[in-house]
C-alpha cells in the first residue's frame, strides 16, 4: 500500500514556468493602463483598509469576536464592582436589586459569552477531526458518533466529560470541553466572591441601615425632683428594675434586635450593677442567768435566739456607704448591707453571715445571634470611678476613668452617673435592706417579699 504524505511537496520549475513567471513580472512592472482604469484603481486603494480589517477579523468569526469582547467586559465589570464596594455598606439599587443579583447576572453573561465561543470552536474542531488528512496525520479512527460527542460537549457537562475521555486529553478541543465544565460552576462561585459582615453603624438613611445596636447606657440620671431642691427620688421604672433584680433568681440576658438569622456585634460597654458578698465571722455568747444567746458580727449586727427552742432567724441591716474597698480603688457604692441567718434546731445550730456591696460598673459584652438564638458573654468589668464636682455644664457626677479601648467603641466615650442619682439609689436601697425575721420553722412569715428573697439568697453566700 502506498503511503500518502501529509506535507505538500513543491514541483520543480520547468523552462516554460520560468518564462511565464518572467512575463507576469513584466506585466506587474509595466501595467497596461490607458487611463480608463484610473477609477477602478482608486476604488482598489480605497478598499484596502476594508480588506485589511477583513483579514484581521474574518467575517465568519465575527460573532465569536463579539462574544469575546462581551466576556472581557463582564470580567472587568465584575472586578470593578467588587473593588468599589469592598469594605462598604451593602448597597440597595432599588426595584429589588442587590449586590448578589448583579454579581449573579454578570456571571451568567460571562458564562453565556464563553459558551458561545467554545460552541463554535468545538463545531469547527469536529469537522477538522473528521477530515481525511487529519485522520491520516494523527493515525486516528474517526467514528460517526464523534459528531454527536462534539455537539454534546458544546452544551453540557457530561458531554464535555465524555469528550475528554474520548480524546484522552490530547486534542485541542479538550480545552473547550474543560472550559464548558468550569462555566457550570460560575453560579456557585459567585456566591463565595464576597461576604457581608454585619456591624453597628450610624444610621444616615434607609440605604445605610444595618443591624441595630444592642441597648446600652453611657450616662445615667433617671431621677425626679421631690419637694426641696436637693431631694430626688427614683422613677418607677428604676424601682421596678431593682425589685426585679432582688426577686429574680437570675438576671435576664440582653435582648438585641436581629432581623436576620445570624447577627454579630463588636464588643460594647454599658453601665451595669456589680456586687459581691464576703463571709463574716460570727461570735456567740450565752448568759448563764438567761435562756438566750446573742449572735453578733464584727460590725455589731446582732440576733438573740432562745435556747432549746427551734427557730428560724434572719436579719438584714444597711451599713454606711463606703467609697473605697479593701484594695483602695475608687468605687461608686450604691448599697452596702449585712445579712445573718440562723437555723436553731434541737440537733444543733447553723448560722452564716455575709457583708454585701453593690456598686455601679461598666461591663463589656460580646453578643451574637446564631440561628435566632442569642448568646452573650461578659468580656471585661471596669469599676474605677472618680468624683467630678459640678460645673456650668453638668452637676456632680461619678465618671469612670481609665476605661480600656474596645474595637467598635466610639472615641471619646464617657461613662458615668450623676451624684444625685447615686444618693437616690442609696436612700431607696436602705429601706429595702432592713428587716428582721424570727419565727417557728413550721410556719415562716416574711415581713416583705424582698426580705424573703434575701433570706433565700443566704444559701448561696453560706461559707
Amino acid at each position: 500500500m502506498d503511503t500518502v504524505a501529509c506535507n505538500v511537496t513543491r514541483r520543480r520549475k520547468t523552462g516554460s514556468d520560468r518564462k511565464n513567471s518572467t512575463d507576469r513580472s513584466r506585466e506587474q512592472m509595466w501595467p497596461a493602463n490607458d487611463g480608463a482604469g484610473d477609477d477602478s484603481e482608486q476604488r482598489r486603494v480605497e478598499g484596502a483598509g476594508t480588506e485589511w480589517a477583513r483579514a484581521i477579523v474574518p467575517r465568519s468569526w465575527a460573532e465569536e469576536y463579539r462574544s469575546a469582547f462581551v466576556a472581557i467586559g463582564a470580567v472587568l465589570a465584575l472586578g470593578l464592582i467588587l473593588w468599589h464596594f469592598d469594605h462598604k455598606l451593602s448597597p440597595e439599587f432599588g426595584a429589588g436589586l442587590d449586590l448578589d443579583t448583579i454579581v449573579i447576572a454578570i456571571m451568567t453573561v460571562l458564562r453565556v459569552a464563553l459558551g458561545s465561543i467554545v460552541e463554535s470552536c468545538l463545531s469547527q474542531a469536529a469537522w477538522i477531526w473528521a477530515s481525511k488528512s487529519h485522520q491520516l496525520c494523527k493515525k486516528n479512527i474517526f467514528r460517526l458518533e464523534d459528531f454527536k460527542l462534539f455537539d454534546e460537549a458544546s452544551r453540557g457537562f457530561l458531554g464535555s466529560l465524555a469528550l475528554l475521555w474520548r480524546m484522552k486529553g490530547l486534542h485541542l478541543a479538550c480545552i473547550g470541553a474543560a472550559t464548558i465544565m468550569i462555566t457550570h460552576s460560575f453560579e456557585t462561585l459567585s456566591q463565595q466572591m464576597f461576604v457581608v459582615l454585619q456591624k453597628p453603624s450610624r444610621l444616615v438613611n434607609d440605604t445605610s441601615s444595618s443591624a441595630p445596636e444592642p441597648f446600652r447606657s453611657d450616662y445615667w440620671d433617671n431621677v425626679v425632683q421631690k419637694g426641696s431642691l436637693d431631694e430626688y427620688a427614683l422613677t418607677l421604672s428604676t424601682k421596678s428594675a431593682i425589685y426585679s433584680g432582688i426577686l429574680s433568681v437570675e438576671v435576664a440576658d440582653l435582648e438585641p434586635t436581629c432581623h436576620a438569622a445570624n447577627c454579630t456585634w463588636p464588643t460594647f460597654p454599658t453601665l451595669a450593677v456589680c456586687g459581691e458578698c464576703i463571709p463574716l465571722r460570727i461570735e456567740t455568747s450565752c448568759a448563764a442567768e438567761s435562756d438566750t444567746c446573742d449572735v453578733t458580727t464584727q460590725s455589731k449586727t446582732n440576733i438573740t435566739i432562745p435556747v432549746g427552742v427551734e427557730t428560724e432567724s434572719f436579719k438584714v441591716t444597711p451599713l454606711e456607704n463606703q467609697q473605697k474597698d479593701g484594695a483602695g480603688s475608687e468605687k461608686t457604692i450604691i448599697s452596702q448591707f449585712e445579712m445573718m441567718a440562723i437555723s436553731n434546731r434541737t440537733t444543733g445550730t447553723r448560722s452564716n453571715a455575709s457583708q454585701c456591696s453593690l456598686w455601679i460598673c461598666v461591663k463589656f459584652f460580646a453578643i451574637s445571634v446564631n440561628d435566632g438564638k442569642s448568646t452573650q458573654t461578659v468580656v471585661r468589668i471596669h469599676d474605677q470611678t472618680r468624683f467630678e464636682p459640678s460645673s456650668h455644664f453638668v452637676s456632680d457626677e461619678h465618671v469612670f476613668v481609665h476605661l480600656p479601648f474596645q474595637p467598635g467603641q466610639p472615641q471619646p466615650s464617657a461613662h458615668g452617673i450623676s451624684d444625685r442619682s447615686v444618693r437616690a439609689i442609696r436612700d431607696f436601697m436602705d429601706t429595702l435592706t432592713q428587716g428582721y425575721l424570727q419565727t417557728s420553722p413550721a410556719a415562716i412569715y416574711f415581713p416583705s417579699d424582698w426580705i424573703e428573697a434575701m433570706w433565700q439568697a443566704t444559701a448561696d453566700t453560706a461559707s
